[in-house]
């Protein structure tokens, strides 16, 4: 048959060179019987343009190619019984089931061996050698065997594309020793180039992950390996990665060594996903944001780049336009010439509260103890200074740092470090003066920062925010209270110096004695506000001029009333036409809380309780309210009725807006949070954009105030299961409708139509 085939290709050729192998063996049985079947396969492949380009025992034989051959197979092999192939078999699976059918009614160690010799499996030549250990074709068998092994390996290893296989394979490889020129056994090509190049591919990538000080600045051994393994190693793309990393490393060295923003800009566009990206990107950010400020030139310029890089290249410099200059401070008129800073240390705004400091402490901490006071040794392991003996407060001898009596202008004078020569502490008598020069009001910014407003005798104020104090890890009693240190240390007892204290007044008095000088313990964390009596130089204009402290406006002024049997209505522009007073019941300003009223009382009183309400039905006339008690019956709606105090206080069309009033004004007009004349409360603009106050008046319990301040309370006239007032809480930022017992004091804001 091959004489009737002059045309075979080279790749024919090759395949019958590498059966003819086969044939030259004199180990090889029926090798004259057994030649044609090769041949007709090989040129029947050839004839159907079969690509027979590397063909070997795995090449598949499509279905329609062994329905042409297998009868003259069947014929050349004189096999008379049926021949079943799997689907689109390989080589080797086609050759095996020749050999099954042409052997199968025989039974010994030939039969047997030619049935599986050229298996793909190496199961079958395990279970071979099992069955006939002493043939003489056991060492055939068995090295057959161990190449069948490696070549599952392969397929595993190509298959589960992991490293983990590839060094298995690798590791089988290497422990048969296989010749790397050529990988066959009689003919039988179990190896292929790949299969050879695959494994010097992981020998040579382990010996480079194996390399002892590896230089991981050298990405020529990874460039080298993809252009060498590119097309058959799964560690390429390993290399790959270590190349871009290498590659990356170099580039970052480079722009670092520079410094410069054109070699961070060239490293960013290289590589957007860098290590050392956000960095480089965070340095162009700085030097961006730093040429901005510097071509602003002003104070909110730099504080706009500084609180954005506090760590940035520029930050000292950026901290140092923020200091206030002797020019800044704020001459209150004083008698003593002294004028005071218009912020805190720490500060950049007179309504922050800046940073706590410990006596005598130039940093910040995360703890202000005793144990962590800086100037604190606790010899005799108390944890104070002093020891109790007699019921009396005892100093312990050098346990505390003798800073003298004043600390003014020293190295423990936080003031003078941080903002250098023009700034102190403020002493005792400077802090003295303060409280008995000036005017001391209680003061809202409209940030909603508390603090207290302190005008001196020529009219110009400061803010001191009331910042607390810190203790241990918290900050105590802020928005309430505040304590600036002054630079005096107390005589008498010297684990104490003085400060100057405030806290917040009530709703009703201002107490003289909510402002003074006092001495408290040196660990206390506690914020500190310089002054100075350096003269200040001749004012220039200049656009570094720092915020002063913020002029109160009045957020009601330039909105039209309209006069309603002599009192104020505004028109917010609300479908149902209601005009809303511009001030409560018992004020005759926007701002003041006004009085309180018990729910259908006319009448103000000093004590609002179950036994003071006008129609409570005590029963058992205990004073308090009892489960199943009741009070008079005076209707669910007394809007412009004798119970209705708008109707009987102001007269006219004036009344108590009823629950559907007060649920258009919070449905139709905009609220905004804010403070005016020292007040919080709410400013609601209308849909013609007009606006009235609600200040936090809160409610009164009895004889006490309770969240004023804190809460918006009113009542409507309209009640309904047991909502009875329209509240908002100031701390929360919220608005709604809510209910409280009828005798509780509760402001009222009138409308009119």
């Amino acid at each position: 048959m091959l004489k009737n085939n002059t045309k075979l290709n080279v790749a024919t050729i090759v395949l019958l060179l590498f059966f003819g192998t086969a044939l030259s063996k004199s180990s090889i049985l029926y090798a004259q019987e057994v030649s044609t079947p090769y041949m007709v396969l090989v040129r029947t492949l050839g004839e159907q343009s079969f690509n027979t380009d590397g063909i070997n025992l795995e090449t598949t034989v499509p279905n329609s190619v062994l329905q042409k051959i297998t009868y003259d197979l069947k014929k050349e092999l004189r096999v008379k019984q049926d021949i079943s192939y799997k689907s689109n078999p390989n080589v080797s699976e086609v050759l095996c089931s020749l050999m099954q059918a042409k052997f199968k009614t025989k039974n010994n160690k030939k039969a047997d061996f030619y049935k599986i010799q050229y298996s793909l499996h190496s199961m079958d030549f395990e279970q071979y050698l099992k069955k006939y250990p002493y043939s003489e074709f056991a060492s055939e068998a068995k090295a057959k065997m161990e190449y069948t092994k490696l070549h599952e390996a392969w397929n595993s290893a190509v298959k589960a594309n992991r490293r983990d296989a590839d060094i298995s394979y690798y590791n089988m490889f290497t422990s048969l020793k296989i010749p790397t020129e050529r990988c066959e056994y009689e003919g039988y090509e179990i190896l292929f180039d790949c299969d050879v190049k695959r494994a010097k591919a992981i020998e040579a990538w382990l010996t480079i992950m194996d390399t002892p000080n590896r230089n991981e600045y050298d990405c020529e051994i990874y460039s080298d390996y993809i252009e060498r393994y590119g097309a058959f190693s799964y560690f390429v793309e390993e290399a790959k990665d270590y190349l871009y990393v290498c590659n990356e490393r170099n580039a970052w060295q480079q722009a670092a060594e520079q410094g410069t923003i054109k070699a961070y800009q060239t490293y960013v566009n290289q590589y957007p996903k860098g290590l050392h990206a956000r960095y480089a990107q965070g340095k162009l950010n700085d030097w961006t944001a730093w040429q901005s400020a510097r071509k602003r030139d002003n104070y909110l310029a730099y504080l706009e780049y500084f609180k954005n890089f506090p760590n940035g290249d520029s930050a000292e410099l950026a901290q140092k336009e923020l200091i206030p200059t002797a020019s800044d401070a704020v001459d209150l008129g004083l008698p003593s010439g002294t004028r005071w800073a218009p912020f805190n240390v720490g500060a950049f705004f007179p309504e922050e509260y800046g940073d706590y400091y410990a006596w005598g402490e130039t940093q910040t901490k995360s703890n202000y103890s005793w144990y962590y006071y800086q100037y604190f040794t606790d010899k005799n392991g108390n944890g104070t200074p002093w020891t109790i003996i007699n019921g009396k407060a005892e100093i312990d001898s050098g346990e505390l740092l003798d800073f003298g009596n004043d600390i003014s202008g020293t190295q423990y004078d936080v003031a003078h470090v941080k903002w250098g020569d023009d700034w102190k502490m403020p002493t005792k008598a400077q802090c003295q003066e303060l409280v008995n020069k000036c005017k001391w009001t209680w003061w809202i910014t409209q940030d909603l920062q508390e603090g207290y407003k302190v005008t001196g005798p020529n009219g110009n104020s400061i803010f001191l925010p009331a910042a607390g104090f810190r203790d241990n890890r918290n900050i105590a009693r802020d928005g309430f209270r505040g304590g600036y240190w002054s630079s005096t240390r107390e005589r008498e007892r010297c684990q104490n110096a003085y400060l100057l204290r405030f806290k917040q007044y009530d709703a009703f008095a201002l107490d003289p004695d909510l402002h003074d000088v006092f001495a408290n313990v040196l660990h206390y964390g506690r914020t500190v506000r310089p002054v100075t009596n350096v003269k200040p130089k001749q004012q220039t204009a200049t656009t570094k001029q720092i915020p002063s402290f913020p002029i109160d406006t009045n957020i009601t002024e330039g909105t039209p009333v309209i006069n309603v049997s002599g009192h104020n209505a505004v028109d917010l522009g609300l479908p149902s036409g209601t005009k809303w007073a511009d001030c409560n019941i018992g004020s005759s300003s926007p701002i003041d809380y006004g009085d309180y009223f018990a729910w259908g009382e006319t009448r103000t009183k000093r004590s609002f309780e179950w036994k003071t309400y006008k129609y409570a039905i005590d029963k058992n006339r205990n004073g308090k309210y009892d489960y199943g008690e009741k009070t008079i019956d005076i209707g669910t709606d007394i809007s412009g009725t004798d119970y209705d105090v708008a109707h009987v206080k102001w007269g006219g069309s004036w009344m108590m807006p009823t629950k559907e009033q007060w649920q258009e004004l919070i449905d139709c007009c905009t609220w905004t949070l804010t403070a005016q004349g020292g007040r919080k409360g709410y400013k609601v603009t209308g849909p013609n954009g007009r606006v009235i106050f609600l200040p936090a008046a809160g409610h009164i319990w009895g004889t006490e105030g309770n969240r004023i301040g804190k809460m918006g309370e009113y009542w409507f006239a309209t009640p309904t299961n047991h909502y009875n007032m329209l509240s908002f809480d100031v701390d929360k930022n919220e608005i709604y409708i809510s209910g409280r017992a009828e005798f509780a004091g509760v402001t009222v804001r009138p409308v009119t139509k």
